[in-house]
């Protein structure tokens, strides 16, 4: 479970959007995931193998998000309609 508007909710919208924008990292991030799951045997051993890769796609994201908002490399300064969903997206 995420929590609406946390951390990890906003962290998994960047890196979706950083993936779809740049379709080579999108590349590097499915052979990363290929060459582990070959050699992982368990879904617990997959993420942590995959662990490194998710890291940096989540740092490069939020870099990415922040310089797009004019903020550098400054994820935590976000406004506040960047880090968050809208009340109007809110489920009822």
């Amino acid at each position: 479970m995420v929590e609406l508007g946390g951390q990890l909710w906003r962290d998994n919208l960047a890196v979706r959007d950083y993936l779809c924008r740049h379709p080579s990292e999108a590349a590097r991030y499915a052979d990363a995931k290929r060459q582990v799951i070959a050699s992982a045997p368990t879904l617990l051993a997959y993420s942590n193998r995959k662990a490194a890769v998710v890291e940096d796609l989540v740092r490069r994201s939020r870099e990415a998000q922040a310089a797009a908002a004019g903020l550098g490399n400054t994820p935590s300064a976000l406004p506040d309609s960047m880090a968050r969903p809208s009340a109007s997206s809110k489920p009822e």
